[in-house]
């Protein structure tokens, strides 16, 4: 989900996309304890939505790396 709305577009339908993305990186801190795999997952979804958000901002992901 992520990628598709890197790329633009691919996910207009699913208005509270975010909302779904959050829930996952809120999930997986609740885990992250239990597997520091969870961890590493919610930082690298908090950083792709950040990432979003200044793409968003500026107008464009040309050369912008996500990772």
């Amino acid at each position: 989900m992520l990628a598709a709305l890197k790329v633009g577009g691919l996910v207009d339908y699913l208005t509270d996309w975010r909302d779904v993305i959050e829930d996952a990186a809120a999930t997986m801190e609740y885990w992250e304890e239990e597997s520091p795999d969870m961890a590493k997952g919610k930082e690298i979804i908090r950083y792709l939505l950040k990432q979003i958000d200044e793409t968003s901002h500026s107008g464009g992901s040309e050369g912008q790396s996500i990772l």
